[in-house]
This record gives structure tokens, sequence and C-alpha cells, in this order.
């Protein structure tokens, strides 16, 4: 769908472009979010809620999050007692009234062909009040992991012992007068992972770690010295959070640059750790990937306005760039705060719940982030050259030579700019933008469009939102609005391949659950399968209408990739194994 294209003259800056096989791998895991249980069972025959979040493609989804892990006893069996412990408020995974359950949840995460990564309680570990609670607790998260994978048949790859123990708000971190510390954290973890995986050897286990290691602020009484060495041969990845910036008077005081000017973190974050690692370990660094599984930013009414899109369009460029694992923003249904609280008018939720303006499951600009950005975005990061006052992006190869790029406008005017590839390359340009009159404005367009019914959110009916185009053209001028986040698609004018036929005419196409065909192509060529991480499970030729079967494959998300003779990429379909 194409509408006449922006008429800027490129006045205020210009983006030069890469088209190139080489890069850091975009990986599906980086667009992630988390579940809870108090979204409720509702939200599993809520058309609104699930038409919206089956059109968004998360792609892991993470339970049952947040402090309530280290309160959630998964099967219903809440103890009859335990150790006193100010913040042990539990959590049932069976409740059979409104809340949304263990099942309830593996459910959801099958109606929209998400993965699920699963929090188990560590902090049972610490209160519960058995003659060996360590003990009865591990075997407690290997008999849930146990039900998920072998019972229940999900084969869930990545497990969290825990969530944010290290803080004074967390079950288990005070315990009649005994406070947790990394020492006593790395004991519980390596109990876990034993018998975690005694349940199912194929999971990937993480350990909780902190950002910045020290005695004071986020440093909590040097964790990372004392829980690494203790567990680092025993886990699979680090796990972090980041919210940026604090205010805890009132998020609201917490200011649009401020908010803008913290991305950085994302790098600090995991340079930090994987300093702790070489520093009080004998391994590298990168020993261990490390997972984000929570974020987003402070900011109270902020977190509902535009500026929530113009950081999180930020935050997925500088994720991508500094190789994290797994991403998971926070989170897909939150609700409004009220007043007094600490940040009346915010919401983390990728759609609006108890908004005193919009109707309940009403997306979010962040929500449009995901949406679009996983609509242009190729699989391989690419370079980007720009040049111009306050416009930030970042780029991206497809494997048919495509480059989709995330461009934005944080200033408060719009700004023309030009568009080009390095190789002068003569192509289409196509794109979505995501703008508004103020950074703290509510009220959103996509392209122009928004609702005519609310002072505040965007348009409804957003799958159906041309995008601009420019056609034929080596050089692209076009408009950034004011506060905008640009999604941007140049498609090149490929030289005719006399060993295939036209890229576009070949496909896969899915026969059974994991029986592909391949068609469309003349001569032959080689197909590869590689798993969210770039691990090959799969490389051989293949001609047309060869048949490919992948029932020995573990379920998750995988790439297909067909090359031709010369090794050229004709086409990759990323694919959920079930």
């Amino acid at each position: 769908h194409l509408t006449p294209s922006n008429t800027g003259n490129g006045s205020d800056g210009s983006i030069t472009f890469e088209r190139s096989s080489n890069g850091i791998k975009i990986l599906p895991t980086l667009f992630g979010n988390n579940a809870s249980s108090w979204m409720g069972k509702k939200v599993l025959t809520d058309d609104v809620r699930l038409g919206h979040l089956k059109k968004v493609g998360i792609t892991y989804m993470r339970f049952p999050g947040g402090n309530s892990s280290n309160n959630y006893f998964w099967d219903g069996n809440i103890p009859t007692s335990t150790k006193t412990d100010n913040n042990y408020n539990p959590v049932s995974g069976t409740d059979n009234a409104w809340r949304l359950g263990l099942n309830d949840f593996l459910n959801l995460c099958d109606t929209l062909g998400n993965e699920p990564v699963m929090c188990v309680n560590a902090s049972y570990a610490r209160y519960g009040n058995t003659t060996t609670p360590l003990t009865t607790a591990a075997h407690y998260a290997a008999e849930f992991v146990r039900y998920v994978n072998i019972t229940k048949g999900k084969k869930v790859k990545y497990w969290e012992i825990g969530n944010e123990n290290y803080g004074p708000w967390q079950a288990g971190y005070l315990v009649e007068g005994d406070t947790i510390d990394g020492a006593k954290y790395a004991t519980i973890a390596k109990v876990f992972a034993d018998s975690m995986k005694a349940a199912d050897p194929s999971i990937k286990v993480g350990a909780v770690a902190v950002e910045v290691d020290g005695e004071k602020s986020g440093g909590y009484n040097w964790w990372n010295q004392k829980m690494m060495p203790n567990c680092i041969e025993k886990v699979d990845f680090w796990i972090a959070h980041q919210y940026f910036v604090y205010d805890n008077s009132d998020w609201n005081n917490i200011t649009v640059n401020e908010i803008l000017s913290s991305t950085h973190l994302i790098k600090e974050s995991i340079d930090n750790i994987e300093a702790s690692v070489e520093k009080y370990t004998s391994y590298p660094g990168n020993h261990l990937p490390t997972a984000m599984t929570e974020y987003n930013l402070r900011g109270g009414t902020k977190e509902v306005a535009q500026v929530s899109a113009l950081f999180i369009a930020e935050c997925l460029g500088e994720f991508i760039k500094n190789q994290y694992g797994l991403v998971m923003l926070w989170d897909i249904q939150n609700g409004t705060k009220k007043a007094g609280t600490d940040g009346p008018g915010g919401d983390h939720g990728f759609y609006s719940w108890n908004d005193p303006v919009l109707p309940n499951g009403t997306p979010r600009p962040s929500f449009f982030v995901y949406y679009y950005a996983q609509q242009y975005l190729g699989h391989l990061s690419s370079n980007i050259t720009i040049v111009g006052d306050s416009i930030k992006g970042y780029s991206s190869n497809d494997a048919k030579g495509n480059v989709g790029m995330v461009i934005i406008n944080q200033k408060n005017s719009g700004q023309s700019v030009k568009l080009q590839s390095s190789d002068d390359q003569v192509g289409n340009y196509y794109w979505h933008s995501i703008h508004a009159i103020s950074k703290t404005e509510k009220k959103f367009f996509i392209n122009g469009e928004t609702n005519n019914t609310y002072s505040e959110g965007g348009p409804e009916a957003y799958e159906q939102i041309k995008a601009y185009a420019i056609s034929n053209s080596a050089l692209g001028t076009i408009d950034l609005p004011a506060n905008s986040v640009n999604f941007v698609l140049f498609q090149p004018q490929l030289a005719t391949n006399t060993s295939t036929k036209k890229t576009e005419d070949i496909n896969i196409i899915r026969s059974d659950k994991r029986i592909f065909v391949v068609q469309g192509i003349q001569n032959t060529s080689s197909i590869s399968v590689y798993d969210a991480s770039g691990k090959l499970f799969l490389n051989k030729k293949v001609n047309n209408q060869d048949i490919i079967n992948l029932n020995g494959v573990t379920s998750g998300i995988y790439f297909i990739e067909i090359r031709d003779q010369s090794n050229a990429s004709l086409y990759s379909k990323k694919i959920h194994l079930q």
C-alpha cells in the first residue's frame, strides 16, 4: 500500500546505510515481554487483547514475572507455615478464580505462538519452614520443570532462579534477622540448578546478577563478588534488570532529558557484569551471555507518552549492538497507577488497563515500536552513518538484500533528511512514522493518522495504515516529524540472477508441524536451519519441491535460509516449532 512520498529537501541531515551480509545477528529473543498472574484469566477469551498480542508478535514471554516469582507456588500447594518474612505474600499457580494460573499462561503462549520463560521461587529456600528448606525448595523447583517440560511437553528452554533477590523489596531478603547476600544466593542457585537439570538436562538456567557491583546503591553489598565465583559453573546465563532513572519520591519528577540520556546504561550494564566475571572468577567476561529480562523507563505519566516510543526504540538498537542474548520488556499488562502513588498516571503495559480515558486493551506507544520493528528489521545489523542534530538510528539487512532502519528524531520540530546506500544502489523506500506534537503528549499519530474518539492513544485500525513510499530512486529524501520514530525499508532493484528464479518466487511451505516443502528454485541450492542463538542444526543441498524434516529438532524459534550456488542469500524465514 503506497501513498505519495514526503517532499522535504534533505536540508537537515543525511543517513548513509550499508548493504552487507556481515553484521551482528538480530535475534528473535530480543522481542520478549513479561506476563503476570494478575493479568487475569479473561485475557484468554478477550478478542481485543488477543488480537493485538497476535499482531505485535512477541517471541518470548516470561512468567510469573516480577516480585511475585519469589512468592509463586506453581501447583497451588502453598505452605501452611513459613519463617517470618514481611514480603511473603503467596500466589497460587492453580487459582480457579480470576487470576491467570500456570496452565492458563501456557495456553496463552500456545495461542500467541511464543516461547515461555519461567521463573522459579528461589526465596522459598529461605522462608520455607521444613527441616531442610533448601532441599525442599530445590525439589519443588525441579517438579515445576518436570511438570511444564515433561508432563505438559512444553520444552521450555530458559529458566530463572528467582527475581531481584538482592533487593529488600523481595520475599526472602530478610528472614528472621538474616539478610541474603550473593554467597547465600549462590548456594541456593547451585542446588536449584542441579535439581532442575536433573528433571530436564536440556534447559538453560539463569542466575540473578547486578549491573553495578559495590557496597552501596545498585551494588547491593558486593553481590556479584560473592555470587559469581560460587555458582558460575552451575548456571548458563546472567539475569539483569534495568529501569534506568530513579526518583522514589515521585516518578513524575524524572525529566524527558534524563530518560533519553540514560540509554548508555544498556552498554554499561553488560560491560559491568562481564567485568565482574573477569575480576571475581577465572573465566573471561563473556563466558556466559546476559539476559535483560526486565526493562522499561521510569517516568510516571511519561511512561504512556510519546517519549516512551523514542526511548524504547533506541533501547532496541542498544540491545542489538551490545549483543544481549534475551531481552524482555516489562510488561504486557500493568495498569494505570492512582494519584498518591509513586508514579500516578504511569503504566508500563503494552496496552491500557484501568485507564481513566482509554478502553482496556488500547495499544500504547511501546506496542507500536515492537510492532513495526519486527516488520522492518532484518536478521543482521549493518553500518549506518547519521549526520544531523538529535537524529539517532540503526540499520539491518535481510536475506534478500533489503535494508531496514529505525530512525529517531528527538527534536520538537520536523527534520528533512536524505537517505542513500553506500553503493548508490537504486531502489524503493517505504516507511511508517510514529509521532506526536510533544514528547509528553499521550495522543500520537502513525503516518498522520490517529483515533477521533479519545484524547489519548493512537489509530485503531493501525494494520491498515499505508506506508509512505519513494520509487526507483538512489537517493531518498524524507521528512522526520517532530518527536518521531521512523521505520524505513530500502528495497533495492536486484540484478537478474540466471541461476534461480526471482527471489520473490521462492517460498518454504509448512506441510505439517515439522515438515516443510521448498518451492520456487530452479537449480540446486543449499538450505540451512539455525536456532535463535545462531547454532546451525541443518545444512544441505536442496532442489525444488524437496522435503525438509525437522522432527528431531527441539521446540523453539528457528531461521531457515536458502542460498544459491554462489552462496548468495536468496530467502530466509522465521519459524516456530512446537
